[in-house]
């Protein structure tokens, strides 16, 4: 390692996988500090975010009355079984209830129950948590829909959380706030989205995204183009339009996905398959959506979609699609258009969120992120 120029060195690094990383950090002081390094977590996160693997997590839910911590666990296959391993890779012990509102970079945004004024980061696989300012807006004052984004601007190498009230009265009585991680207060901005959002905030190419709430048909004016997208780095919203099968007026039966960086929208809209699709850029300019999967999978006797399908996201180096029902997991893959299930042994859908996650190196407890 002494020999090698540490240019160079980060070159090689910054190609090999996160969790692969984070173990050799025992090796050696100075494989720590290289490891440690912010310009590798920036290089891995830029060059290998498409090769990254994604990691299966398992967030128990706790109950109003429990006050255990926060915990991750891995879930990990075997024997056609996924189970989650008996000891966390990470554990906060301030909160105990709270949703992830989205990710960006590996990197876990929550928001808490009993004050959803308050926000956390998180790299659960370096067991880090980052406590942000509390927002500015309360939202008890209204009866606003509250949604969470975590993005990344480019243009100034920084995170940003943005935090939307939306009225259901209007787009004019709704509010929005913007956190730039690193500062100490939050900013309001003119600009709100033209619907109310919900769902959790899907990043990529710089564009936070959410589906239209479904409660937009209470207003007099709607929009078959319903997904309202934040530009980060410009803080503005605009529409993004979706694929050509979308039902404006089901927003449920359709979920955005993380796809190895780009956007994704699965269609549960169909009794007899799951359609994913692709959001991808023709040269810069202009944006279209491409069919990337087909999953041939029959819904329940007396079901007319695939509704109660969960599609968690991708998973694993083979980059399976990990989806979730009732009954356990389906695991599809791109490679030999095979679907298998597995049983979930601690995974019910009413005892813990299963989330996938892509890795990080980023190190929530420096200044330099």
């Amino acid at each position: 390692m002494d020999k090698l120029p540490l240019d160079i060195f980060f070159d090689i690094l910054s190609r090999i996988p996160v969790k692969s990383l984070l173990q050799s950090r025992s090796v050696s002081k100075s494989w720590l500090r290289v490891i440690d390094h912010p310009f590798l977590a920036a290089m891995h996160a830029s060059r290998c975010a498409a090769e990254e693997p994604n990691t299966l997590l398992k967030i128990p839910h706790c109950a109003a009355h429990n006050q255990k911590p926060l915990t991750f666990h891995e879930v990990r296959e075997h024997r056609r079984s996924l189970r989650a391993t008996d000891i966390p890779i990470a554990t906060f012990s301030d909160w105990s209830r709270c949703t992830p509102m989205g990710s960006c970079n590996g990197l876990l945004c929550f928001a808490c129950h009993k004050d959803k004024q308050c926000l956390v980061l998180s790299n659960p696989l370096r067991n880090v948590f980052f406590v942000l300012p509390k927002a500015a807006i309360d939202d008890s004052e209204e009866d606003y829909l509250v949604s969470c984004g975590l993005g990344f601007d480019a243009s100034t190498s920084s995170y940003k959380v943005v935090r939307i009230l939306c009225s259901l009265a209007g787009p004019d009585t709704s509010r929005v706030e913007v956190h730039r991680v690193g500062t100490s207060s939050w900013e309001e901005i003119t600009e709100v989205p033209p619907y109310p959002v919900h769902g959790k905030a899907v990043f990529a190419h710089g564009v936070l995204h959410w589906l239209v709430s479904p409660f937009v048909q209470d207003f007099s004016a709607c929009t078959t183009d319903s997904i309202v997208a934040f530009d980060v780095g410009e803080e503005r919203f605009r529409l993004t339009p979706p694929h050509p099968t979308y039902q404006s007026r089901n927003t449920t039966l359709f979920q955005l996905l993380d796809l190895k960086g780009d956007l994704g929208m699965a269609d549960l809209s169909s009794q007899e398959r799951i359609d994913v699709w692709v959001m991808m850029e023709d040269f810069g300019k202009n944006l279209e959506w491409v069919r990337e999967y087909r999953i041939e999978m029959q819904a329940p006797w007396g079901r007319v979609n695939n509704g109660h399908v969960q599609v968690i996201g991708l998973w694993g180096e083979n980059g399976e699609i990990m989806m979730k029902t009732d009954e356990g997991f389906f695991i599809y893959s791109a490679k030999t258009g095979g679907l298998r299930y597995d049983q979930s042994l601690g995974l019910e859908s009413d005892s813990a969120l299963v989330y996938s996650l892509r890795g990080s190196l980023i190190d929530l407890t420096t200044k330099c992120f």
